[in-house]
């Protein structure tokens, strides 16, 4: 797995046109249904903004502030690490 719940994560570009891609999403909870019903981990993705999908069957453009995303859509935006000393200091 890529995610956990609580993580910021980038939206693959999957090249397909996706125009979701490179928007960054927050892991609320993963997608029960979705998970069981596509045998991978999904996840439910929420965005301050809205994010560019498609819904339900009838597969129209719309948007919406939580979708559904594999996991293997999502890439994870880790932090720099963060030291108790700085060893590359030049001193004086």
């Amino acid at each position: 797995m890529n995610c956990k719940p609580g993580d910021l994560a980038y939206v693959r570009d999957r090249g397909n046109g996706d125009r979701a891609a490179g928007m960054v999403v927050e892991v609320v909870r993963d997608a029960g249904f979705w998970t069981i019903h596509f045998g991978f981990q999904c996840w439910l993705c929420r965005a301050k903004t809205p994010i560019p999908c498609r819904r339900g069957f009838t597969g129209r453009d719309s948007s919406a502030h939580e979708v559904v995303f594999a996991d293997s859509d999502l890439m994870p935006i880790s932090g720099l690490p963060v030291h108790d000393e700085q060893h590359d200091e030049v001193t004086a």
